[in-house]
């Protein structure tokens, strides 16, 4: 429809019509349409940090690893 108002009225029409798709574009409210996906994706970030934590080591233990690396320093090797 675009194609057949500018090949029928012109470059005047043609400016028109990039006049109105901009107006169009300025008249929508752009905080609103991202306010919903934005709260959504807070919302799973705040899941995802409260209920996904590695539980393969309780507090206070110490993996394999930290007790090797630590055998040569409770050793009194340098």
């Amino acid at each position: 429809m675009k194609d057949q108002a500018a090949a029928t009225a012109g470059p005047a029409a043609e400016e028109l019509l990039k006049q109105a798709s901009v107006l169009q574009m300025q008249a929508i409210n752009w905080q609103q349409v991202w306010l919903a996906p934005c709260l959504f994706a807070g919302a799973v970030m705040a899941i995802f940090f409260l209920f996904f934590h590695d539980r393969s080591v309780k507090a206070g233990e110490i993996t394999e690893e930290q007790a090797a690396a630590a055998g040569g320093e409770l050793d009194g090797a340098p």
